[in-house]
């Protein structure tokens, strides 16, 4: 008997997967077995059964009067769980009032009569009733091989409707392409569904995808596809996907009130749509591989790994602790990268290691992960000299930025003495040594390298004047050169060539706040206003290519906060956060120059999203249950080199 007794309006009827009746309290009360079967053959039948016809069915073999009481003891036990007016008597047939139940088959019915695609395959669990086995009765095994046939087929063809139905000259909604996995890993075999997955993502601009759904078809083996010609249309994609990705509506500016607000769009005149029919043509011809001009081959999200910080590892133990992490782009195979805690970090490109500031209870220290792999994480930590003399802090905000401020050889990290002034400190982790490359000043913030790693730049007062300023490393003998003049602070610079951008501003207070964007170009000296509003704007990153730039936009204090991305050339800028409340921020621009990566607390944790520049595509990539925020992205045949 049941623990509890069974509300028979209460039940959830099963019959995709394993099968079961599950009463309102979560037991199962019907199992998988006979009466399952007999209970679905009765549902699957709407003018009901004979006693002899299900009695022959499922006890053949047996004497008629030992078949029918066996048929009689099982009618019990079913209508003991779903009620006695539920399954009927009429003479000699036996008849379940459909009408009567909600089961999850009736909704995959109605979800395929409604071409729900979707909703049927979050309904589907792999068959219909995958273990229910009779080998003794052979016709209940035929009837359960025709009812799988035919509800897969039925999925199946309203999945490919879905797909082939999809307007190619609509954006793909990013639920068809999640659609498509599900459907491939459902029926492995399936080339049209593998070839419609391929070609949807490819569509949508996701080559990274795209190219790792041609590894696994040419992988399989038992495909028969032309991956040569796919290969060749991610090829022509991967040329064209700049200039198609730029062919995004003008932003018209940002609202005039404050807080999280939808960008607005402006609409094309009239006599400027003959020019825009023949731009959307030019395109088409250049994705199609009919122009002769071609741009050159964007990096591939697949050839890269993210390293990124989490507290997934001290989680579950109260007392949490942030350590790096990595991870593929698309947010599978992460690792564990070191077991000392921090995450404020620099890539030494020379030595192919890290340089990190890590976070011990009682002083900062730093650590170099080197090549050699031990068993619990996959880089050795080696710790180095202790901070200098007389000094108490080091700010790990200094070793923050992206792929372009990497150092080559050596770290440089800003140091506190107990007075209260600070100087800049190169760490140089082969000698294992540190000195002060700075006089004493007040202020500092972020050195970064420029690309040559010939300079660092870095906002600081030194003898009272506050700006930005450049210190040459291959003289030892230089000293700090200024490169702007600020009546506030300027701070976090980003380099791409001779252009810096950075932050000018005194800080953020409770409910306003006057950090705004900055551009220097170094080689005519102009310091033009970037992005300026009653809110702060800050975090800035160069795209790889230097054409975009990505950066944090906060409001309303530190409560919310949006990444907003900007065109240099046309000053176009687009909010690419504003579906997500919380904060959204720390973005980090991928080698293929269109898609950002960014931290949101919008599910209540921190957790890494991307999105392509053009606001398409939004989805969280960690998924994890602790905290997450992004960091570096790094070549994997670079990450290879040094990892077993």
């Amino acid at each position: 008997m049941p623990a509890h007794p069974t509300d028979h309006r209460r039940l959830r009827i099963e019959f995709l997967g394993t099968g079961r009746v599950v009463s309102e309290h979560g037991e199962q009360v019907l199992p998988p077995g006979i009466p399952l079967t007999v209970f679905a053959y009765l549902y699957a039948s709407p003018e009901g059964r004979t006693r002899d016809a299900l009695s022959e069915a499922f006890w053949p073999g047996k004497e008629r009067w030992r078949g029918l009481q066996s048929l009689r003891q099982t009618l019990s036990r079913i209508r003991r769980v779903v009620g006695d007016h539920r399954i009927v008597t009429e003479g000699r047939v036996v008849l379940l009032r459909r009408e009567l139940f909600d089961s999850d088959l009736a909704s995959f019915e109605r979800a395929i009569r409604e071409g729900d695609a979707l909703g049927a395959m979050d309904l589907w669990k792999g068959g219909f009733l995958t273990e229910a086995r009779h080998p003794e009765c052979w016709e209940v095994e035929n009837w359960l091989e025709r009812e799988r046939s035919r509800l897969r087929g039925t999925l199946r063809a309203t999945i490919l409707a879905a797909a082939e139905g999809a307007d190619p000259r609509d954006e793909v909604d990013q639920t068809l392409l999640s659609l498509m996995d599900r459907a491939c890993q459902q029926f492995p075999l399936d080339e049209r569904l593998h070839q419609l997955r391929f070609d949807l993502n490819l569509r949508s601009g996701f080559l990274a995808r795209a190219a790792g759904i041609l590894a696994e078809i040419q992988a399989e083996g038992d495909l028969s596809l032309p991956t040569e010609s796919m290969a060749r249309a991610l090829d022509e994609a991967r040329a064209a996907a700049d200039t198609r990705l730029d062919l995004d509506p003008t932003f018209t500016g940002f609202p005039e009130g404050r807080g999280r607000q939808v960008a607005s769009w402006t609409r094309l005149p009239v006599a400027a749509l003959p020019l825009a029919a023949a731009a959307l043509l030019l395109v088409v011809l250049t994705i199609l591989g009919w122009s002769g001009s071609r741009v050159p081959r964007e990096a591939d999200l697949a050839d890269h790994v993210m390293l990124f910080c989490s507290t997934a590892a001290t989680f579950r133990m109260g007392d949490q602790e942030i350590h790096l992490f990595r991870m593929d782009l698309d947010g599978r195979n992460k690792q564990r990268i070191s077991d000392v805690s921090g995450c404020a970090f620099v890539w030494l490109e020379q030595q192919a290691s890290l340089l990190l500031v890590s976070h011990p209870r009682q002083a900062l220290q730093f650590i170099r992960l080197s090549p050699r792999a031990n068993p619990l994480t996959e880089w050795e930590s080696v710790a180095l000299q202790s901070l200098p003399v007389g000094f108490r802090a080091v700010y790990p905000l200094g070793f923050q930025g992206g792929p372009s401020e990497a150092a080559g050889r050596y770290g440089v990290f800003i140091g506190e003495n107990d007075a209260g002034a600070s100087a800049l400190f190169l760490v140089d982790p082969v000698a294992d040594s540190i000195r002060q490359i700075t006089p004493l000043g007040r202020d500092f913030g972020s050195p970064v390298w420029d690309a040559a790693r010939e300079e660092i730049i870095f906002g600081a007062t030194l003898d009272d004047q506050t700006g930005l300023w450049a210190l040459a490393m291959r003289d030892p003998e230089a000293s700090p050169v200024q490169l702007t003049r600020s009546p506030s602070k300027d701070n976090r610079p980003a380099i791409s060539g001779d252009l810096v951008v950075f932050v000018r501003g005194f800080g953020t207070g409770p409910t306003e706040g006057d950090y705004a964007l900055h551009l220097l170009n170094r080689a005519t000296g102009e310091d033009e206003v970037l992005v300026s509003r009653p809110w702060n704007d800050f975090m800035v990153r160069w795209s790889p290519n230097g054409k975009h730039l990505c950066w944090t936009s906060e409001e309303f204090g530190h409560f919310e906060s949006d990444i907003w991305v900007m065109e240099l050339r046309s000053r176009k800028m687009r909010n690419l956060t504003a579906e997500l409340s919380g904060r959204n921020y720390e973005c980090q621009w991928a080698p293929d120059n269109r898609t950002v990566f960014f931290a949101s607390t919008h599910t209540g944790r921190a957790q890494i999203y991307r999105a392509l520049r053009n606001g398409r595509f939004l989805e969280n990539v960690s998924r994890m249950e602790a905290d997450a925020e992004p960091g570096w992205v790094l070549p994997r045949d670079i990450y290879a080199r040094f990892v077993p």
